[in-house]
C-alpha cells in the first residue's frame, strides 16, 4: 500500500473519530439540561484537550513514518547506485575480453 493511500485511511479515520464526538457532545448538550454552564465549559475544555493531545500523538506518529520512509528510500537510492556501478564494472570487463 503507497504512503499516500495510508495517509488518506488514517485521515478519514480521524475524521469519523472527531464527527463521532461531536454528535455526543450535541447529543450531550441537547438532552442533559442538568449540566450548568460552566459544566457544559469544563466538558468542552476537557474534549478539546483530548482531541488536541491524540492530534499531537498523531502528528509526532506521523513525522515519525514520514522520517523512516525516507530513510528506507535513501537506503534504496544508495543500493541502486552500487548495483549500477557493479553493472557498468561489468560490463567494461566484458567490452575488454570482447576487444
Amino acid at each position: 500500500m503507497s504512503f499516500n493511500k495510508k495517509i488518506r485511511r488514517h485521515i478519514k479515520k480521524q475524521a469519523k473519530a472527531v464527527s463521532k464526538d461531536q454528535a455526543s457532545i450535541r447529543t450531550k448538550l441537547r438532552y442533559d439540561t442538568e449540566l450548568s454552564d460552566k459544566e457544559v465549559k469544563i466538558t468542552l475544555i476537557l474534549i478539546l484537550r483530548s482531541l488536541m493531545e491524540n492530534i499531537k500523538i498523531d502528528m509526532q506518529e506521523q513525522m515519525n513514518n514520514v522520517s523512516r520512509e525516507i530513510k528506507i528510500l535513501r537506503n534504496n537510492y544508495k543500493q541502486i547506485l552500487e548495483i549500477k556501478n557493479t553493472v557498468t564494472e561489468i560490463k567494461n570487463m566484458f567490452d575488454l575480453l570482447i576487444e
